[in-house]
């Protein structure tokens, strides 16, 4: 679990540190303070290995389009757009091990490009076209941990395409969740392995808790489409699709802290009910633990 984190020249914070975290979460504020950062700072520890997180973050704010330099691709990650200094955010956790991420800008080697992947064949310049990118810069993720060999993962551009280089996978796994309800594939391939593992249950109660006439989940197929639907008592199955946003969003963040037991889920505005008042709140929500 992490217990603590500190973060240097990351999006809003120049150095900010919070310490005794626990296993669940709550930021709490008003807009503009840094609580999606730091989300996407713990976002970006447990996943240092995937060089495609940097803008992925963005797509999670709706950034979709890039301007046609380096900098201004990854620049914003920098705090103030000071691209001169590092990114770096570190995190403590049970049993007093760290980890250290750094994020820089550096002028890419042409040597290095063996084992390379091509992830997008352009980037949109805003008017729906593709636009060639320039510059000879990499974004670099070097991730360390006492005791162990570095782990770097790079991204870069070449002429119309964006390149990576992954690095090895951490055993430690996250999950982002942004403010609008989870895709209907998505929770239902997560849904379909708990099945498997005969986890079902685990998502039914907290369901129940917003629909008490939820008595089972099963999966169907709507058009070669996977989807979760449920016996309300009503002679079919009815899709969850169809029984409101409360629980379906309920049922992306559940689906997802159950499918994610080792790892780090980290939840983005979300409207959280509350079982008692069935008031609603909006807030940030980071389960930190390395265990249900």
């Amino acid at each position: 679990m992490i217990k603590s984190i500190s973060i240097k020249n990351f999006r809003c914070f120049h150095s900010f540190e919070i310490k005794n975290l626990n296993s669940v979460n709550i930021f709490s504020g008003k807009n503009n303070v840094g609580k999606t950062s730091l989300l996407e700072a713990i976002f970006l520890s447990v996943g240092s290995h995937n060089a495609t997180l940097p803008l992925n973050i963005d797509k999670f704010r709706g950034v979709t389009t890039a301007e046609l330099n380096v900098e201004d691709l990854w620049g914003w990650l920098f705090n103030n757009h000071n691209i001169e200094s590092d990114i770096r955010i570190e995190c403590k956790y049970d049993g007093r091990n760290s980890t250290l991420l750094r994020l820089y800008l550096s002028q890419h080697d042409e040597t290095s490009q063996s084992q390379l992947d091509l992830v997008d064949p352009a980037v949109g310049n805003g008017n729906g076209d593709a636009s060639p990118l320039t510059g000879s810069s990499r974004l670099t993720l070097e991730f360390s941990s006492p005791g162990q060999k570095a782990r770097v993962a790079t991204a870069w551009v070449d002429g119309a395409a964006l390149k990576l280089q992954n690095a090895e996978q951490s055993e430690i796994t996250g999950v982002f969740l942004t403010s609008h309800i989870g895709s209907i594939n998505e929770n239902a391939k997560r849904f379909s392995m708990l099945k498997q593992q005969q986890n079902e249950d685990r998502i039914l109660a907290p369901l129940k808790l917003i629909e008490p006439k939820l008595k089972e989940l099963t999966l169907l197929v709507q058009g070669r489409i996977p989807i979760i639907a449920g016996d309300m008592g009503l002679g079919q199955l009815v899709p969850l699709s169809y029984l409101g946003e409360g629980i379906n969003k309920l049922l992306t963040i559940v689906l997802a802290i159950a499918s994610f037991p080792g790892g780090v889920v980290l939840i983005d505005e979300k409207e959280i009910l509350h079982a008692a008042s069935w008031g609603c709140y909006r807030m940030k929500y980071a389960r930190l633990t390395r265990s249900l």
